[in-house]
């Protein structure tokens, strides 16, 4: 095999790194960005569903102090019909 000089081999991997290795990097740069436009249309939705999730449970609490209130009243509504009963019975 012939001896290759130190020059020739420098050469070689500096063409080959541009032929190769140069064009993925370029590519690499350009999906990157296209990821990045992605993550950015991700972080919108999600920041949206997050919205939601604290209007639900805003939404959630409203309805659930509405059914507390409505069954204090049903209790006391309870409690004077035993009244009555009571003194209608005697």
């Amino acid at each position: 095999m012939a001896d290759l000089s130190e020059e020739k081999l420098s050469k070689f991997f500096v063409k080959a790194f541009k032929e190769v290795v140069l064009p993925g990097v370029d590519n690499l740069s350009v999906r990157l960005d296209g990821v990045e436009e992605e993550l950015k249309g991700v972080k919108e939705e999600l920041d949206g569903v997050k919205d939601n999730v604290a209007s639900l449970s805003r939404k959630f609490d409203a309805q659930q102090e509405r059914l507390d209130r409505q069954g204090k009243v049903q209790e006391k509504l309870g409690e004077r019909v035993e009244a009555l009963e009571v003194s209608v019975g005697n």
